[in-house]
């Protein structure tokens, strides 16, 4: 579904005859694939053994959203309850000149990110060095953006539907690459609109590049494949691929998901038809499961109003669609649908007509779910701007974005005296928990819903690896992995507008000096993840009773679910971990209020801990040969050793001394007061650090042993606003960007960037893209 839907095609009412014969199981039913990964059996999707009942939305900005905007949309679905966010890979434009292959639509728009304000990204396009298409990974402006988009909905459990490519010209999809063959090309309503990409060679070997490039594309957030990544349930051949007969479409339908899996995606394939009956625009459910075994479910999207039925006919199409998927042996996925409502008794109207929708199916154990068209975020207000400048706008001035003109989006507005209000929002919420009640009444983390906030995103709002376990700070005990308090105050269900979340709604705080939290753990390392904010004071967290590690609290913005400390690595057994109220406080903060979020717990056991082992003993001077995991090295640039992030830096000398070398940087030091202000550590690391030549490389080296790191660049502005830009390459592999652009005072910690050392050198290069590189710190971690 895309802006406005014009001239589309009528669904007959009469209902197709069911199948006689059930067919075999085909192709890509995956019975045998991995933990964690959808299957398929019969009409249900099946998850880790269990029926998996789809309930969620759509959201058509995900990809050039800003990472606070994804935080929104996907927090109001974890809200909802929902299981599944469908998203699309977008965009496709011109030459990048606008002028050898003109673009068909606007890519320079200005608007809110869900009226396509594309904030500069777009993923392929035609390049005139070479004269043929190009993709762009970068993660400030390209497909990289979906790696921060996987991750988030990956640590919200949440799953992810993926389509490949658009049909629509809205932002480029299929048309605007139809454009860069056909002189003339309408996008509208050119006679070969329906035709030349599904059968055109050059077309085709597009799409199956692309495909790869999609597919065995890196997170780099997370270190895992997109084809290996089982956050992402399905992907979509296209976004309704409207074709000009069922021949075309179902022969090009099996060659490319057969492709797909070819290039071993762990995920289950379906078409992202419209799903209409009698071959309208390529579609036939009643022949698509035999023709095209590859696919593993069908998909059908309705709007009655562009349709030309009624809302109560929608109901018959739904039993349609199911009886038909008991037929074929396949689940099929209402995929799309939206009913408009512009006022306020509209919307009350339209919650019923969708609640008899989400009933229908909840009451046919043949139907697999439901996606709507769609949950609404707050979004960047207009006008925006190109990446990255768009990714450090404050939340707090977020907007809901103006409907379209379609009458569509549902926000998650609680206050009924608002416009924004609407009651399908809860009801959706409500129909969501029943349906995936079904799948053996596991529902998602999250309580019914109360608006998420947008927080700014940063690196440990990353995903945890596999075997974490999270120690909320509601659970309370003397037994492994819970909290023992002494004097704290606690709340449920008790989150806040702004700006960020607590982690499963609750959080608990000490305002008296001495009180205590401890948790016993068995594993190798711990997070203690706390709420700041401008009243909150410093704690001392200690492992086992040694030495007290200082920590502060204090943010000039309240946020929730921050990693304020990390411990060194331990050995593998049982620890206790405490935080105690010190009293204390930074000179700019107004209190002394110690808050727990939770605990992150890595390389243990949850069920048999191993006998008591000796802690280990944080050193000041990281090894050059770093822990399996965890914090490997900070190294504070032309300054003095620090303390960030609860981690022990070291200054650039000793780094000299242990294995790291730099070289094209001259040391620079500054007194400007940093914005937003952080720590008092983290501002002393701000004030030193090197500065390149104009458009020039500061080429830096850490000797590590051969593994998987993650590395994290700060920087922040000193000199004049807004003038210098630098890319980040790690072993010659181009990771970040057009970094830097920052104000005059602001800084920021970019990463992670994940890279693989095999020769026991990690070699990292800043080069200026526009004035001089500058940068103040490294941290590097082992994954």
């Amino acid at each position: 579904m895309k802006a406005l839907r014009l001239n589309r095609l009528t669904v007959p009412l009469v209902m197709a005859m069911v199948l006689a014969v059930v067919l075999p199981l085909m192709v890509g039913n995956k019975a045998n694939a991995a933990p964690g990964f959808v299957t398929t059996s019969g009409t249900k999707f099946m998850l880790d053994g269990k029926p998996f009942y789809v309930a969620g939305t759509n959201s058509h900005y995900l990809g050039w959203g800003t990472r606070a905007e994804v935080d929104s949309v996907l927090g109001y679905a974890d809200a909802s309850n929902y299981n599944v966010v469908r998203g699309i890979l977008h965009s496709v434009t011109g030459s990048l000149d606008g002028t050898t292959k003109p673009h068909i639509w606007n890519p320079a728009s200005t608007g809110d990110a869900s009226n396509m304000g594309m904030h500069g990204t777009y993923l392929i396009y035609w390049d005139t060095a070479t004269n043929t298409y190009a993709f762009n990974p970068s993660t400030t402006n390209g497909l990289g953006r979906w790696d921060y988009v996987i991750a988030k909905a990956g640590q919200l459990g949440l799953k992810l539907n993926i389509a490949m490519m658009d049909f629509w010209q809205w932002a480029g999809g299929t048309q605007q690459i139809n454009s860069w063959y056909i002189p003339g090309y309408n996008g509208s309503s050119h006679a070969q609109r329906y035709t030349f990409f599904y059968s055109d060679s050059r077309t085709k070997q597009l799409y199956k590049d692309w495909v790869s490039f999609v597919l065995n594309r890196t997170n780099s957030i997370t270190g895992v494949k997109y084809k290996d990544d089982p956050t992402i349930f399905a992907w979509d051949l296209m976004n309704e691929p409207e074709v000009s007969s069922v021949s075309l479409a179902q022969g090009w339908y099996q060659e490319m998901a057969s492709y797909i899996k070819a290039q071993g995606a762990q995920q289950l394939v379906t078409t992202g038809s419209e799903g209409f009956y009698g071959g309208q625009a390529g579609s036939d459910p009643t022949t698509e499961a035999a023709n095209v075994p590859a696919i593993d479910f069908q998909t059908w999207h309705t709007y009655p109003t562009y349709h030309n039925i009624s809302p109560a006919q929608v109901n018959n199409l739904i039993n349609q669609h199911c009886a038909t998927a008991a037929a074929s042996g396949k689940p099929v996925l209402m995929q799309e649908f939206a009913y408009p409502a512009r006022s306020a008794a509209e919307k009350v109207t339209r919650s019923g007509i969708y609640s008899g929708w989400a009933d229908t199916i909840y009451n046919n154990n043949d139907c697999a779910g439901w996606l709507s068209w769609r949950v609404e975020g707050k979004v960047v207000p207009p006008a925006t701007k190109p990446h990255p400048q768009d990714d450090n706008v404050d939340p707090a001035t977020f907007i809901w974005p103006p409907d379209n003109g379609e009458g569509f989006s549902i926000y998650g507005e609680p206050d009924t005296s608002k416009s924004q209000y609407d009651p399908a929002y809860q009801m959706f919420a409500t129909q969501a928990a029943r349906l995936i009640a079904k799948n053996g009444g596991v529902l998602p983390s999250s309580p019914p819903p109360s608006p998420p906030a947008s927080p700014s995103p940063s690196p440990s709002a990353s995903p945890q690896p596999p075997g974490t376990v999270n120690v909320d700070d509601s659970v309370q005990g003397t037994g492994q992995n819970q909290w023992n308090y002494s004097g704290w105050n606690h709340c449920t269900a008790c989150d806040e507008t702004a700006p960020a979340v607590y982690y499963n709604a609750s959080q608990s705080w000490s305002l008296n000096s001495g009180e205590t939290a401890t948790m016993a753990f068995n594993g190798t390392q711990v997070v203690y993840r706390a709420v700041t904010g401008s009243h909150h004071g410093i704690a001392a967290v200690s492992i086992d009773g040694g030495t007290e590690v200082s920590v502060d609290l204090y943010a000039a913005t309240k946020t929730g679910d921050v990693a304020v400390w990390t411990s060194p690595v331990l050995s593998a057994g049982n620890h206790t971990l405490r935080i105690r109220n010190t009293g204390t406080k930074n000179a700019g903060a107004s209190g002394t209020v110690v808050t727990l979020d939770r605990a992150v717990v890595t390389g243990g056991s949850t069920t048999s801990p191993s006998p008591s082992a000796p802690p280990a003993s944080p050193s000041p001077q990281p090894s050059t040969s770093p822990p399996a995991t965890g914090f490997v090295k900070g190294i504070n640039l032309n300054g003095p050793a620090v303390v960030i992030e609860g981690n022990q830096w070291v200054s650039q000398t000793q780094a000299q001394s242990t294995g790291f070398t730099v070289s094209g940087g001259t040391a620079h030091t500054n007194t400007v007061t940093p914005s937003p202000l952080p720590d008092a550590a983290t501002v002393d690391m701000l004030h030193t650090g090197l500065l390149g030549t104009d458009l020039g490389t500061i080429t830096m080296s850490q000797t590590v042993a051969n593994g998987t790191y993650q590395v994290y660049v700060w920087e922040m502005e000193s000199v004049q606003g807004n003038t210098r830009r630098f890319n980040v390459t790690l072993e010659g592999i181009l990771k970040a960007s057009n970094l830097g652009d920052l104000a005059l005072s602001h800084w920021r910690e970019n990463g992670a960037y994940t890279v693989t050392v095999s020769d026991g050198v990690l070699n990292i290069n800043v080069t200026g893209a526009y004035g001089k590189p500058a940068i103040m710190g490294l941290a590097i971690y082992r994954i």
